[in-house]
């Protein structure tokens, strides 16, 4: 299954840059399309998109990806 993401990760890893949830995790700010990237370890991504399922909103994780050295 092929998964477009709306942006490549690096910008993604730039727009998250300072701001963590509440288990330590970074989180993006690309919320209006329901695409969310946590960063789990300085090396890896993952990609997750919110769906609302009534009152209530339930996260799909998509994928986790690798980033490459610097």
């Amino acid at each position: 299954m092929d998964i477009e993401l709306p942006e490549t990760l690096s910008e993604a890893k730039d727009k998250d840059a300072g701001k963590e949830n509440k288990a330590g995790e970074r989180e993006s700010r690309e919320r209006k399309k329901g695409w969310k990237y946590h960063e789990i370890s300085p090396n890896v991504v993952e990609v997750r998109k919110e769906k609302r399922r009534g009152k209530l909103m339930e996260e799909e994780r998509i994928a986790s990806f690798p980033l490459p050295a610097h």
